[in-house]
């Protein structure tokens, strides 16, 4: 039995795991804050959004209400969403491409 990976597939994959995870990032801190806790730290905010999640921490910052006004955490939350949709639309474009030529 071979299973054959398709990189689109993948790639959609990687992308809803680090959503999911930025969202629940965004929840954790804010019941953190809520609750005085332990927060979670602004570089590791920043990392997960560098590396896919700036579409779940865009929506749980929204959601959430939290870290809306904190600048430049938000600036940068907004690059990144930027940066994200630019690089998901890349692969976006790769793939319609070689469906259609090949």
């Amino acid at each position: 039995m071979q299973i054959e990976l398709n990189f689109g597939v993948f790639v959609f994959g990687v992308v809803t795991v680090l959503t999911v995870w930025g969202f629940l990032l965004m929840g954790y801190d804010k019941w953190q804050a809520v609750r005085s806790g332990w927060r979670v730290p602004e570089a590791k905010i920043l990392f997960v959004a560098v590396i896919g999640g700036a579409f779940g921490i865009k929506i749980g910052q929204r959601f959430f209400r939290h870290k809306t006004r904190k600048q430049p955490l938000a600036r940068l939350i907004n690059v990144m969403f930027v940066w994200n949709a630019m690089v998901v639309g890349v692969f976006i474009y790769a793939h319609i491409r070689d469906s259609f030529l090949g």
